[in-house]
């Protein structure tokens, strides 16, 4: 059985690695396209393009291996199916339920795998793209030059006088939105502090608001100002912490523990479709695997992210006990019937 096993595995492997790299090849190229989209926001060099599209890696394998697995598997059973091997096989008395179990590890390996990408470096890899993105957004914003008009600090419109390397001389600063009233501020001094953040911090100066047709006069000895675009960003406590809110009632999260959990059980649910797929009578079956592969995936993934939505718990327990019942019953009645 164990020799019967390795050639199983040998020719799942000859069709699993070519289909899932081009797959994968596919992917990273709208994967390139969508983070070079991102030069339109911040300027980045190719190594920092490179680092963000390492970092949303994961996310593309957790999608492209389930289904590369899949097809690969049923696939492969179909072209022993059509070369007569599977038929020899059982005729010599191997049962389909030993090809089921040899498949089982596998897909149980398969699925642990993506358990830990999903739910591990899926949300680590997603901090990191973030944080970096906000690093580099930053530096953006805080790159204020001397004597020229038009630049910004997060809602704010800014003029310095004179000044290099973080710190300023004689600045104007201006907004409509920073606390829904027109602001007016003139500061002797300044200074950016980054700390996680944009921080402009201001010394002897004066802040001028308009309120109902009057102007107020504040002055001030320091005051400090950060950007607003980085403050409302939820910061990343641990996954603990992350998948936790799910279950605590948050809506977003629970859909993608959700959608975590069963793309990534796709594998091992799936195996008696694989069989009921891959396994056929080459006299009086034609090869459809590939149609069905398109259609068994379509309706998984249909199910998965609608009950993700609307029932996000009970269909980690509702969905797999589905697709397994529905996959047991179409393999006793085009496989074990007649094997």
């Amino acid at each position: 059985m164990r020799r019967v096993e390795n050639y199983f595995f040998g020719s799942f492997n000859q069709i699993f690695f070519p289909l899932f790299f081009v797959l994968l090849f596919v992917s990273s190229i709208i994967l390139f396209v969508k983070v070079a989209g991102l030069t339109y926001v911040v300027q980045v060099t190719f190594l920092e393009l490179s680092r963000l599209y390492i970092y949303s890696m994961p996310a593309v394998l957790f999608f492209t291996i389930p289904v590369a697995f899949l097809a690969s598997v049923v696939i492969s059973l179909a072209k022993n199916s059509y070369d007569y091997e599977l038929s020899v096989l059982f005729s010599l008395g191997l049962n389909p339920k030993d090809v089921a179990k040899s498949f089982f590890f596998l897909s149980t390996i398969v699925s642990i795998l993506l358990l830990v990408l999903s739910l591990v470096l899926v949300p680590l890899s997603k901090e990191l793209y973030a944080n970096f993105f906000e690093y580099k957004k930053n530096s953006a914003n805080i790159n204020i030059k001397a004597s020229e008009f038009g630049q910004k600090f997060g809602d704010w419109m800014i003029y310095i006088d004179e000044g290099s390397d973080g710190k300023y001389e004689n600045v104007v600063m201006f907004s409509k939105d920073a606390f829904k009233k027109e602001i007016f501020i003139l500061s002797k001094e300044a200074k950016i502090l980054q700390d996680g953040e944009a921080k402009l911090e201001l010394k002897e100066g004066k802040a001028f608001l308009e309120d109902h047709s009057l102007v107020e006069q504040i002055d001030f000895g320091a005051l400090e100002l950060r950007d607003s675009y980085f403050g409302d960003r939820e910061l990343f406590k641990g996954l603990f912490e992350h998948w936790a809110k799910g279950f605590a009632g948050d809506a977003k999260r629970a859909k993608e523990f959700s959608l975590s959990v069963l793309i990534s059980l796709f594998p091992v649910l799936s195996v008696y479709f694989m069989l009921s797929f891959g396994v056929l009578n080459p006299r009086y079956q034609k090869n459809r695997s590939y149609p069905y592969i398109l259609i068994l995936c379509t309706i998984y993934y249909f199910i998965v992210f609608y009950g993700s939505i609307h029932i996000p718990f009970f269909s980690i327990v509702l969905i797999p006990l589905f697709w397994v019942l529905s996959s047991y019953i179409m393999y006793r009645y085009k496989v074990a019937k007649y094997y």
